[in-house]
């Protein structure tokens, strides 16, 4: 994250959320002359900051007036790793959002880390250099499109860096470095870049801001870029629906159900024939059936997880879509998504770690490597 700084030498730092005073530390070592100071409502944090011999403030970060604390300048330099998870206060969220500039876009969903990024930039000098982690879900995800947007609009952004997976102890969500200078004019190119379990960075990826509104992980970009763009199943004419019950329903025998676990493997996948023993359900359910294309939306290397229906019919569950395309459609498409490019098209589209997920629209709009 310190080597992430776009700025020089700067003369106070701080560290927001501080913790164990992992970042402070860093930056302390980085900027021998730097003023390091940690912020955290956690006495614990307090003695932490003591041991590096750091200044420290015991204070809430979500809390309005934190900025006036600091003097009217702002710092150089304002590092964050916040909570991910958690509802902010609503009152707060609103309040420090709108001090920061993020209340001109609709559509925010409240967080505490998109309150810690705005607390963030309000603590931060002009030209000053903010560098956050933010999770897959604020990086990646659709509903925080607009917070992207937001973002992306407001300041000039430096780089953002795909973290692996395990970067955090006891867990194995990714994480991602937004480093940017806060007022910048806004970029209309933003370098992604990734870097690799065993360190190495991988080659950057530069996307322009629309693009980087609607996704920021390097790895995403990376796949479209590695292969032909072609069209998306939407261009296609395809539908696709999530299925509608639950593994274990009692309303439906288990043979007539489909789920993750069902998946077949090597050939099979491209011509799967369903059993037909079960009485076809007479409530509203999602059918699939001769065809249709079956792909997992929930759960580890769901990538792997497709195949084309050539007979019979099954109700999918909720950890499955049903992707239907007209005329007769399904099976060159489906034998595109068992490629190893497709295979890895859908990897990059997937969000999270450990169980991923596919959404619908994230697949209706995924180009085909065709």
């Amino acid at each position: 994250m310190v080597r992430r700084v776009s700025i020089g030498a700067p003369g106070t730092v701080l560290d927001l959320g501080s913790g164990s005073g992992v970042l402070a530390a860093a930056a302390s070592k980085m900027w021998p002359t730097a003023r390091v100071t940690t912020v955290d409502v956690d006495p614990a944090a307090r003695f932490a900051s003591l041991v590096l011999g750091l200044d420290h403030l015991t204070a809430d970060a979500t809390d309005f007036d934190l900025p006036g604390r600091f003097g009217g300048n702002g710092v150089d330099v304002v590092l964050s790793n916040p909570p991910f998870g958690g509802l902010p206060p609503a009152a707060a969220f609103a309040g420090i959002l709108a001090a920061a500039g993020l209340d001109a876009i609709d559509g925010f969903a409240p967080s505490l880390e998109l309150l810690f990024a705005a607390q963030a930039l309000r603590l931060a000098r002009p030209g000053g250099a903010v560098v956050l982690i933010l999770s897959d879900g604020l990086a990646t995800g659709r509903r925080n499109i607009a917070a992207r947007r937001a973002l992306l609009g407001a300041h000039g952004i430096a780089s953002v860096t795909q973290m692996p997976a395990g970067s955090f102890r006891r867990t194995e969500a990714a994480g991602f470095v937004l480093s940017l200078i806060k007022g910048a004019p806004p970029s209309d190119q933003i370098e992604l870049r990734r870097v690799r379990v065993d360190g190495r960075e991988d080659p950057p990826v530069v996307v322009d801001s629309a693009e980087a509104a609607t996704r920021l992980d390097h790895g995403f970009h990376a796949a479209i870029r590695s292969g032909r763009e072609g069209r998306c199943l939407r261009d296609l004419g395809a539908s696709i629906v999530r299925g509608s019950v639950e593994l274990g329903s009692a309303e439906l025998p288990r043979e007539a159900i489909f789920h993750t676990t069902d998946f077949p493997s090597g050939d099979v996948r491209s011509a799967l024939w369903l059993p037909c023993g079960a009485v076809r359900p007479e409530r509203r359910v999602v059918v699939a059936e001769r065809g249709d294309i079956l792909v997992a939306r929930l759960g580890r290397r769901l990538e792997d997880k497709v195949c084309h229906v050539a007979g019979g019919w099954t109700v999918p569950t909720s950890a499955v879509l049903r992707v239907r395309l007209p005329g007769e459609g399904g099976s060159a498409i489906a034998k595109v998504l068992m490629t190893r490019a497709g295979t890895a098209r859908l990897a990059a589209t997937a969000r999270g770690t450990g169980a991923r997920m596919l959404g619908r629209e994230d697949l209706l709009t995924m180009p085909l490597p065709i």
